[in-house]
């Protein structure tokens, strides 16, 4: 609904989140908002900062090194350890698949904010029920995810963001894996 829907501007961000697009042509758009987030997604699984200066290789920006790992398979090298003991192999594929699909280069190949809230949800629902659903559940974790599903169901967005409102209200959040 809006007129616009991109800024012309002289490139400014941080360092390993940025969209290299917007670096290169100095137009910021939603995608490249989707960009960043799909670095914030791969800093939560692999437990690590977006950039490290120290290194000169690959490991230098955690975007390039995870869009690596993911084509070569061989992202389980890069996943903080705590998170690959107790994640479910569908929340992990789904998780990543929705990370790696937003550092895209091709801005039309990124997901919209829609489909990345969309997949998350499904991700998280693939946890809940794998580990939630247990007779030893452990309360904090089931406490945890609970709330982050609350969150996720609850989400209100303020502006014209149609797209993202229109996924949230496509979820089932009713239908949601009781965990009391």
């Amino acid at each position: 609904n809006q007129e616009f829907t991109f800024l012309v501007t002289n490139a400014a961000g941080t360092f390993g989140y940025v969209d290299p697009l917007y670096v290169s042509t100095g137009v910021l758009t939603k995608e490249s908002d989707v960009y960043s987030f799909g670095v914030i997604l791969f800093e939560i699984l692999c437990g690590r900062l977006a950039m490290i200066g120290k290194y000169d290789d690959e490991r230098r920006f955690l975007s390039h090194l995870a869009q690596l790992r993911y084509e070569e398979g061989k992202l389980d090298e890069i996943i903080f350890p705590g998170i690959r003991k107790q994640i479910k192999p569908d929340s992990l594929r789904v998780f990543s698949r929705i990370a790696n699909q937003c550092l895209k280069i091709d801005r039309k190949k990124r997901p919209t904010r829609a489909m990345v809230i969309e997949q998350l949800q499904i991700s998280l629902e693939f946890q809940i029920v794998s580990y939630c659903s247990r007779e030893n559940r452990s309360k904090f974790w089931c406490n945890l995810v609970q709330n982050l599903n609350f969150v996720l169901c609850n989400a209100r967005v303020v502006g014209p963001s149609s797209d993202l409102r229109n996924a949230l209200g496509r979820a089932s959040c009713r239908d949601r894996v009781s965990l009391s």
